[in-house]
């Protein structure tokens, strides 16, 4: 670490700490001889003198960057006099003949042979270089906003003679040619039926450093090369293609640059460098337009939108940045990625925005390039590789996306679901190598037609590579199936008893579909007498057929108190278990904060959350859980499935504690038999197996619906899970057809006062798999009485909320006795009815609530608001992936008190995926004294077109609830 002086410090007392150089002896006398400033001079200076005297810090006024600024010397007066080394400053520190003597003994020295080369350079006349550099000129731009890591010119160190690293590449547009990036090079190779020539290349030089990358303009005329010179200056050049000619060069860094692009109309260059700016040029003019700041870290990559007017930046500082090309603006940061950002790119349409680096991860976010764009963009999250990528790019048509990592692998993507179609095992290392593994592809360019990709690497291997079709290899997900339209056969149900021995798979019981069977866990007397007893029992199933099948032991209604904790397995006919699906990990994780227990729904607290969202299946050692609704402030967590109550397990799994930074993984369902692309994190196979019943309604018994893969025999085990067995052990197994269907029970209030609100909660019991709609509607409403009917419990739901007001309170308990309840669903193509719980009547009673509660457009009054009828509400509309503002009014009667309106709960009824947003710890309340908050609603981009009725309730005010207003969801643009 450097410490600076409050005070600059003299040029002699600088010069002694950087160069680090005192002898005790004069400086030995050569003669003259002719040195050259750019290659003998300048090394030296970048060498020692670089790190504190640069334009960004110039200590004592000096700068060491070329020839024009050591001339324009220093604070008190000229750092070398021509012909005159031994009276030049410069020498006279190096000599120790000025005081104090310097430097700290951790300072580097500068050797003899390297101080008379300055020393005969200043006798030969301190004349500048004769011929241009191939390095940059000095930068003239002010680059006080920075603080550059300097560091030896280490360019000139690499040796032409080995193999040319390909560092960048770009296809034409037009097919015509691929440029390939190399050391202060760049050759143009000709393109012959896709294939790179061997004669016809052209060399483009006048390079500085290592090509970082290569990009065509739109129309295939232009190309533009980026590179620079490591700790001191970076350089971006654009030449045209067909007169080889060069159009334009920026200078202006002060680092190399990592990336340069030319904008759609080829009128604005941008380019980004090590030292975390990026500059936006005009082309015709050379000159800065903008500098685009706020990286805290290196940008190692940008990309125009297809209509020029946004940029993205990928940085070291783990954020991806876009900004608004005309006015410099940073409209939004990208804050989701975990390590290092290394490459990014819109997608042809501009809708779509990629990026990747160094946490092995491919994210995707949705761009709006309209103004004012209420966009939440994050899309989500593919672990893709098992090291850093390096380079992605999409094909011409957006089609496909390629990726290159440092694990060796190419991958392509198919960019309407974001799988992987192909991967590629990069060429092994050069000729010379033996080593089987590939070489890290860090130069990658896909064909204009999309069929194929060229892949460059640092060992100069050139390797093209053919796109496979369309055929995607994954096949559809395997989700939580509703039933199929087949109707269970008529059987006469039998009682059968369990008979000894059926330990073995070569030894089953015979059942029938449709029996009952009473058996007993306890120890087989006929093997040995400390053998745990398992059950086996063999039936027959034809594919398409769904079975149910379930133990009764412990649960209520069981004839006898067992002590069974019961396992049920399907086995094939050879007593292999039975597969019921794939599902591929897309992102690891772990759990954060604190253990869970079995039953918990809440508070799911889970590393890098963000990348997550709801209705996604979350895999934890043998459990699937499924994401109910995202963290709503900065102290909680997910909420799992069904959001309320016991956890629900999916795919027959059973809800299990899950201690402190225990792994999980995002998981995405696949049919048994899919072949399944590797991505670096594991594929877990689910058997047809369960515990306790995914549902959790039937305590320690255990539920399982069986779809036979194929017609044939299957054998079903009970046991104990704890291999426990005994002559209390008893149990019924039941093996029936799956009869879809669903009951709702209710919790009512008591009361309702005239004039106030309350909600009435649906609760559906789910029957044999159905996981379809179903709607609750009210008929025979008294006058005086309004509610919010008909109410749809969601697909996959337990759960909905009604709202019931009272404008009158003249209403009988007979008019509230007489209100019908309907639940109807379409099960296998007809309407079923399902069973209502019966509900205690509620009073309405006479006077007036505490408060009264409207929600309404954010630049409403409250004048307007209690203006409004209960039968023409407010309607809000919101697109996918958009968040409005809306605002709570509450009129205040005899009740001054803050009032909560609930913390994740808050907005009652809204749509899965629409939700209030950015809560805080207290949640959603009115403070003391006031009568408005405004709020938000975001809608999640997956969310389907539909109107549903929405409110808010105060938990603290006796629940009263505000009249219903409608959120209508808009298809997504």
């Amino acid at each position: 670490m450097r410490i600076r002086n409050v005070k600059p410090i003299s040029l002699i007392t600088a010069l002694a700490c950087l160069l680090g150089v005192a002898f005790n002896s004069p400086l030995r006398t050569t003669s003259a001889q002719e040195v050259d400033y750019q290659s003998d001079v300048q090394p030296i200076l970048d060498k020692h003198c670089l790190a504190c005297h640069n334009e960004d810090d110039s200590e004592a006024g000096f700068i060491a960057t070329s020839f024009e600024t050591l001339s324009e010397g220093y604070d008190d007066g000229e750092v070398y006099v021509a012909s005159k080394s031994l009276e030049s400053t410069i020498i006279r520190l190096m000599n120790g003949d000025d005081q104090p003597l310097m430097p700290p003994d951790d300072c580097p020295r500068p050797t003899e042979d390297e101080i008379e080369l300055i020393a005969n350079w200043i006798d030969a006349g301190a004349k500048p270089s004769a011929t241009p550099s191939t390095m940059p000129p000095p930068n003239t731009e002010d680059n006080s906003d920075v603080e550059t890591i300097k560091v030896p010119d280490l360019g000139r160190a690499v040796s032409n003679g080995a193999v040319d690293g390909i560092g960048a590449a770009d296809w034409s547009p037009t097919g015509d040619w691929i440029a390939s990036g190399s050391f202060q090079k760049v050759i143009l190779a000709p393109q012959l039926e896709g294939y790179a020539s061997n004669g016809g290349s052209i060399t483009l030089d006048g390079v500085a450093g290592k090509v970082n990358s290569l990009r065509f303009s739109k129309d295939g005329t232009w190309l533009i090369a980026s590179s620079g010179i490591t700790g001191k200056s970076g350089q971006a050049i654009v030449w045209d293609v067909e007169s080889r000619k060069e159009v334009q060069s920026f200078l202006g860094h002060t680092d190399a640059i990592y990336a340069a692009a030319i904008s759609h109309d080829k009128s604005v260059v941008a380019t980004a460098s090590y030292d975390r700016r990026i500059i936006l040029w005009d082309v015709e003019s050379g000159k800065q337009l903008r500098k685009l700041l706020g990286h805290n870290g290196a940008v190692y990559d940008i990309d125009f939108s297809p209509d020029s007017k946004s940029l993205i930046s990928a940085s070291a500082d783990q954020t991806l940045k876009l900004w608004n090309v005309e006015t410099g603006e940073r409209i939004e940061t990208f804050g989701q990625p975990l390590k290092e950002q290394l490459t990014c790119r819109f997608s042809p349409d501009g809708k779509t925005i990629v990026g990747a680096g160094r946490d092995n991860r491919i994210r995707i976010w949705s761009h709006d390039p309209q103004p004012n764009s209420n966009v939440d963009a994050f899309q989500q999250s593919i672990f893709a590789h098992e090291g850093p990528i390096v380079e992605l790019d999409f094909s011409k048509d957006g089609s496909r996306l390629v990726s290159t990592s440092e694990d060796a692998t190419t991958k392509v993507w198919d960019t309407n679901s974001f799988q992987p179609i192909q991967t590629i095992n990069n060429p092994a290392k050069h000729s010379s190598a033996t080593a089987p593994d590939g070489e890290v592809a860090s130069a990658l360019a896909i064909s204009p037609d999309g069929t194929k990709v060229y892949l460059g690497d640092m060992c100069g291997n050139e390797t093209f590579v053919k796109i496979v079709d369309s055929r995607n290899t994954e096949k559809e997900d395997a989700r939580e199936r509703p039933i199929d339209n087949r109707k269970p056969e008529d059987r006469t149900p039998s009682k059968v008893t369990e008979t000894e021995p059926n330990n073995e798979t070569s030894a089953p019981n015979q059942i029938s579909i449709g029996d009952t069977v009473a058996g007993k866990i306890s120890v087989n007397k006929e093997t040995s007498a400390s053998m745990t007893d398992v059950d086996l029992f063999r039936f027959t199933a034809k594919q398409g057929q769904r079975l149910v099948l379930e133990v009764t032991a412990q649960q209520d209604g069981s004839e006898f108190e067992s002590q069974l904790d019961s396992k049920i397995e399907i086995l094939d006919e050879s007593g292999k278990p039975v597969p019921r699906v794939i599902l591929h990990a897309t992102l690891d994780s772990y759990f954060t904060f604190r253990g869970k227990d079995s039953d918990n729904t809440d508070d799911i607290r889970i590393h890098n959350w963000r990348e997550m969202d709801i209705n996604q299946f979350l895999y934890c050692n043998g459990e699937v859980m499924r994401l109910f609704q995202h963290p709503r402030g900065p102290d909680s967590g997910f909420l799992v499935y069904p959001g309320t109550g016991k956890r629900h397990g999916y795919f027959g799994t059973t809800p299990i504690a899950h201690p402190l930074h225990e792994p999980c993984y995002l998981v995405k369902p696949y049919p048994v038999g899919t072949k399944l692309p590797a991505n670096g994190l594991p594929t877990f196979t689910i058997n047809y197996e369960n515990d306790d019943a995914t549902l959790r309604d039937i305590g320690k018994d255990s539920r399982l619906l069986f779809d036979p893969p194929s017609d044939g025999q299957y054998l079903v085990r009970v046991s104990d899970v704890r291999a426990f067995s005994g002559d209390d052990f008893k149990y019924q197994l039941h093996v029936r057809d799956a009869e879809p269907g669903f009951s709702v029970a209710m919790k009512a209030p008591k009361e309702i006062i005239q004039g106030g609100g309350q909600e009435i909660e649906l609760i559906a019991k789910r029957i044999d798999g159905y996981v379809g709609p179903i709607q609750v509607s009210l008929e025979n409403l008294p006058d005086g009485i309004k509610a919010t009917s008909p109410v749809l419990i969601e697909c996959g739901h337990e759960r909905a909320l009604l709202t019931v007001h009272a404008t009158d309170s003249d209403i009988s308990k007979a008019d509230v006795e007489g209100i019908k309840w309907k639940a109807s669903a379409i099960i296998n193509g007809e309407t079923t009815f399902g069973n209502v719980e019966k509900i205690e009547p509620f009073e309405i009673k006479s006077g007036k609530p505490k408060i009264e509660l409207r929600i309404v457009q954010p630049d409403t009054g409250s004048v307007d608001a209690f203006a409004a009828t209960y039968d023409d509400p407010i309607v809000f509309q919101i697109r996918p992936g958009e968040m409005i503002e809306a605002k709570v009014i509450a009129k205040r009667n005899n009740h001054d008190a803050r009032i909560s309106l609930g913390l994740a709960d808050a907005g009652r009824n809204l749509p899965r995926g629409v939700y209030v947003d950015d809560i805080g710890l207290n949640g959603l309340m009115i403070t003391k004294g006031n009568t408005e908050q405004a709020f938000y609603l975001t809608c999640d981009d997956w969310v389907a077109p539909q109107t549903r009725a929405f409110y808010v309730r105060a938990t603290d005010v006796g629940n009263e609830i505000s009249w219903p207003v409608i959120i209508e969801i808009l298809s997504k643009k």
